[in-house]
């Protein structure tokens, strides 16, 4: 399996660092274009952030060609699922569970009306924590309005989807999962996703033109204005039943280094992604 060579990009924010990761590799006679980022307030964290991101990605492509199944180069089938590499097991599974649920919440929240979210006032708490969060001023001052949006689940994890609302039309999101006691954690990751989405949409990056991509683009030029208006329009009553998940470990070795993996996901397929009408990411 031929590969690039690992490209790493590092950006100073205000109050973190941003690292991105690009390459790409030869699996199964497809090229596989790969491209991550980590962010953090310690710029080592970040790197490790990002090239974990990638080992992800990589070892699930290689994993399906190994099964001699079809490969998605649009990275789709990877998001459909949880999936966390890093070096300590109960870290992993709390990442990949979270990556599994907010995915899962998301599109349970925009598919289905009656379920419920709250839009948490200007004065609240967790408002004022993710105004805090906001490390990228440019990002910051580019949007008109900000929105976050609480969607609780019933095993007392919540998601906070933050919606920044660009001048005319359009907007950028950012979401994450956990437990509501480590709220300061979600909110700064929810931050840290929405100003990835917005340097996508910024720079306008066209990395291997996949969905992921266009449908960042689409968020901001408008397509889905009317969409979330209709949505945040409706107050639904019933909370999401967290759904039970499997766990599956392996073990990966690269660069020189072992990882441990683990992915989480349903006995019952759901693809959140492929859905052009969705807001999942």
């Amino acid at each position: 399996m031929q590969s690039s060579r690992l490209r790493i990009q590092a950006i100073r924010h205000s109050g973190a660092f941003s690292v991105h990761a690009n390459g790409s590799r030869s699996i199964a006679g497809k090229k596989v274009i790969i491209s991550t980022g980590g962010t953090a307030k310690n710029l080592s964290l970040a790197k490790n952030k990002a090239i974990s991101e990638y080992v992800e990605r990589l070892f699930f492509y290689e994993k399906l060609a190994l099964k001699n199944k079809e490969i998605d180069t649009t990275g789709l089938a990877c998001r459909a699922f949880g999936l966390s590499s890093l070096w300590e097991l109960r870290a992993i599974v709390r990442a990949a569970t979270s990556e599994y649920l907010e995915r899962y919440a998301i599109h349970t929240w925009w598919s289905q009306t009656y379920i419920r979210h709250v839009l948490e006032p200007v004065n609240s708490d967790n408002y004022q924590i993710f105004l805090k969060s906001l490390i990228d001023l440019d990002m910051k001052n580019s949007f008109e309005k900000l929105d976050l949006i609480r969607i609780p689940l019933n095993n007392k994890s919540v998601v906070f989807l933050a919606i920044g609302y660009l001048p005319d039309s359009g907007f950028v999101i950012g979401s994450s999962a956990g437990s509501l006691k480590d709220k300061e954690s979600i909110l700064f990751q929810a931050v840290v996703e929405q100003m990835r989405h917005w340097h996508i949409f910024k720079t306008n990056q066209n990395i291997g033109d996949t969905p992921y991509i266009t449908k960042i683009q689409s968020f901001a030029k408008g397509r889905f204005d009317q969409a979330l208006i209709k949505r945040l329009s409706v107050i639904g009553e019933q909370t999401i039943i967290a759904p039970k998940l499997k766990r599956q470990y392996y073990y990966a070795r690269y660069f020189q280094r072992l990882y441990l993996l683990c992915r989480v996901y349903q006995k019952n397929f759901i693809d959140f992604i492929s859905d052009e009408d969705s807001l999942c990411l």
